[in-house]
């Protein structure tokens, strides 16, 4: 009505509110702690944005990620695009894992698949300071001389988003991945399960 104020005890009185989750977007599901192994989804190429947003989170507060990018705003532009450079392979193979909606991500990259090293080179030369391009190459090349020969799967990046931690989703994803490994009869390797928020389960 004319001269009528949109007050915020109108805007967000229950009857708003009511009206307003009932013309909205669903909610996103929910998830009781302790994740099981049923809660584990496998991702498509369509869902990679969602993935690769929820792994930036998880790795905002890991020590060797914002060494790379101490800077926010830098490490908001150039670490999605690492984490698509490493970790996208999964996608396209089938073996992107997550849980509820992307409160948690695992990029598995199976036996014979590896990440694109030379676009990784590239983006760390783009992205990365001259100057601390000798020691972070130098921890590149001391983690490939531990790169097992025979085939196996390869885990680039797990995390959770910070938000959801200490529930059991890193852990749930894990179990999922190396039952997986079992039954195909090769062994796994992993570079980081950082951010999971259960370092007595998962590890680093």
């Amino acid at each position: 009505m004319p001269g009528q104020a949109n007050t915020s005890g109108n805007l967000f009185s229950r009857e708003a509110r009511t009206s307003a989750s009932s013309s909205g977007a669903p909610r996103s599901p929910t998830l009781a702690d302790g994740a099981k192994d049923s809660d584990v989804q496998t991702a498509g190429v369509a869902d990679q944005s969602r993935l690769v947003a929820a792994i930036v989170l998880a790795f905002s507060v890991d020590p060797a990620a914002r060494w790379t990018y101490p800077a926010p705003e830098n490490y908001l532009n150039h670490f999605p695009d690492l984490v698509r450079i490493f970790g996208c392979r999964a996608f396209e193979c089938g073996t992107a894992h997550f849980i509820g909606d992307a409160q948690a991500v695992a990029l598995w990259l199976p036996p014979g698949i590896q990440p694109d090293e030379e676009a990784l080179m590239a983006h760390f030369q783009r992205t990365v300071p001259e100057q601390e391009h000798d020691a972070l190459f130098s921890v590149f090349e001391q983690m490939g001389q531990y790169h097992p020969d025979e085939p196996h799967w390869y885990l680039p990046l797990i995390g959770v988003d910070p938000a959801q931690q200490g529930k059991g989703y890193g852990s749930a994803l894990l179990k999922h991945a190396l039952r997986l490994c079992d039954e195909d009869g090769r062994g796994a390797r992993k570079v980081c399960a950082i951010n999971l928020g259960e370092p007595d389960k998962a590890g680093t």
